[in-house]
């Protein structure tokens, strides 16, 4: 692949002819588009392109989850590409063909939450935990806020070979009283949908992050995650 010291052309994409042009970090590329290509069909390479499509998927997912897309960019300043941060995070930590990883939301594991307790009810989602006193150096005399940020992810048991289903839950911003033990409750809903299928139509898993936010709504600290299983509904468990 050959690279455009000198930018004369601007920022080029696309394909003229035989060339095509690519623009990674700041820098325009060229290469030469292959004459014939033909897909491989066997089990490793169709496992890998279903990897690389299912992580693409969850990335995707993560990263427009606009307080941890936020978290990332803080850690990562000089990475041009969060979502690509996202997908290296990612990519061995959640299997195509059996989802029992748990995937990467945030960069680090967060602080430790005191008694943390996940639930799905019907359509609400509640988290609750000991307070956060001790735990968290804020300035006492600034206000703070709290939120629920979830990526839930199913395959519908009636259709087991299709592409799992991502959706993402934000919860809603709260002010933070560090002396009161946490209970949030998060009502579970997205565009077109009225309500989560029954239990009995999918299979799910759940991971949440409790993030805080200064008075300026941006994110200063956040929690370990917290996973829940649909197999299992009152287990909790730490990643």
């Amino acid at each position: 692949m050959g690279q455009l010291k000198r930018q004369t052309l601007g920022d080029v994409f696309g394909s003229v002819g035989h060339l095509v042009f690519k623009n990674r970090g700041g820098t325009n590329y060229i290469s030469h588009r292959p004459v014939t290509y033909a897909t491989p069909q066997d089990d490793r390479s169709v496992s890998i392109r279903n990897q690389f499509r299912f992580t693409s998927k969850l990335s995707k997912s993560i990263n427009s989850i606009d307080l941890i897309k936020k978290i990332w960019r803080n850690k990562y300043l000089k990475y041009y590409s969060v979502y690509h941060k996202i997908f290296d995070a990612n990519y061995h930590r959640f299997n195509y063909d059996n989802p029992s990883g748990n995937p990467v939301l945030t960069p680090e594991i967060g602080i430790a939450l005191g008694n943390p307790e996940i639930k799905l009810n019907g359509t609400n989602l509640i988290i609750k935990a000991d307070p956060l006193l001790g735990k968290l150096n804020l300035d006492p005399l600034k206000s703070y806020f709290i939120v629920t940020a979830s990526l839930l992810v199913f395959r519908y048991s009636t259709k087991p070979d299709d592409p799992p289903v991502f959706h993402t839950i934000n919860g809603k911003v709260t002010p933070l009283d560090l002396t009161q033990p946490i209970s949030l409750t998060t009502h579970i809903s997205s565009p077109g949908v009225n309500a989560i299928p029954p239990a009995d139509e999918y299979i799910s898993r759940l991971w949440s992050v409790l993030i805080i936010l200064d008075e300026y709504q941006n994110p200063v600290n956040y929690s370990e995650t917290l996973s829940w299983a649909s197999n299992t509904i009152d287990s909790n468990s730490n990643t």
